[in-house]
């Protein structure tokens, strides 16, 4: 089971150094390389979370780790990311819950 996971972080982090990389140093393809960046960073956050709930891997350390790296880096430290979801799990859909996306967007409101 960890197996798979660690092969999913493995591909992730290549697609995402590629995509940034080409990005960076290829400005007429920056456009279709930044598809793959903006996933590979959604899939980093997801591995934040899976670590946050101590299933991604089976060394906690190793879990606290990752989930700082990724956590962090998109700017939402991981103890204030936990006290959010902890709030999102035992009262999901309250008005208070900060993780619920709602649907909403600039010419929608």
């Amino acid at each position: 089971m960890y197996l798979l996971n660690y092969i999913h972080l493995s591909l992730y982090l290549l697609i995402f150094g590629g995509s940034y990389y080409c990005t960076y140093m290829y400005k007429p393809w920056c456009l279709l390389s930044s598809i793959p960046l903006g996933w590979s960073l959604y899939a980093f956050v997801t591995i934040g979370h899976d670590c946050m709930h101590k299933n991604f891997s089976p060394y906690p350390k190793f879990n606290m780790i990752l989930s700082y790296i990724f956590l962090n880096g998109i700017l939402m430290p991981r103890e204030i990311w936990q006290k959010e979801h902890s709030f999102h799990h035992s009262n999901p859909g309250a008005p208070e819950d900060h993780m619920i996306l709602d649907g909403g967007n600039f010419f929608m409101k």
